[in-house]
Order: C-alpha cells, then structure tokens, then sequence
C-alpha cells in the first residue's frame, strides 16, 4: 500500500485535508511512493482555533474578509453588542490568515465583559 498523507488546515496547500495516497494524489514525496513508517508524539504548543465573525452572535466585523498586497495595510472595525446577552465574559479568537509558513494562522483574542 502507498503511504498516506493528511494535511487537516491544508499548510502545504495539497488539497489533501484527509488522509490521502501521499505521492499519487497529494503530490508529496518527490513522486516517489517508498513506504513511509514513523509516528509523532507531543506538540509544540497549543493548536490554534478560530471562529468565524459570521458565527459569533455579540460581534461584527467589517470588512470580514479580504486580500492585502505585501506590505500594504487595512483597518477592520469590530463592534460588539451585548443586547440580550446574560451576565458574564464571553471569549473568542478571530484570525488573520497569512502567507507566512511557520505562521499562517495569526489569532487575535477577543473578549466581551457584561456586568
């Protein structure tokens, strides 16, 4: 069998975001499809998780989304609404996407107070 590869958030862009024949399909390996044997264990810091501005109902984003060319910069304007929210703090991490390989997800921490 030739070995797999799986890419979940698609960091090498090979489309394979579940396991996948490695050199056939995800173009990984050099073409060559040698057996491949290992196993990983730990981590190198806390896995990086973003919510979509659309799915979190006490905020907004505008512009949601968009393309900046290198060096070039943007302001996006957050707003958030407490109406019919009880009391408490609620959490959330939008992202900027990058083009940066060692950090393509860059989190940025949002919380809401409510007295």
């Amino acid at each position: 069998s030739p070995y797999h590869w799986q890419d979940p958030a698609n960091l090498f862009q090979t489309g394979c975001t579940s396991w996948m024949p490695g050199a056939s399909v995800c173009g990984v390996g050099g073409g060559v499809a040698p057996d491949l044997i290992f196993q990983l264990y730990g981590s190198i810091g806390a896995a990086v998780t973003c919510d979509v501005a659309e799915n979190i109902p006490w905020l907004s984003a505008s512009p949601a989304n968009g393309a900046l060319a290198p060096g070039a910069t943007a302001n996006v304007t957050v707003t958030f609404n407490s109406s019919g929210l009880g009391s408490g703090t609620y959490n959330a991490a939008l992202c900027v996407i990058s083009d940066d390989p060692l950090n393509p997800l860059v989190p940025v921490p949002v919380t809401l107070t409510v007295p």
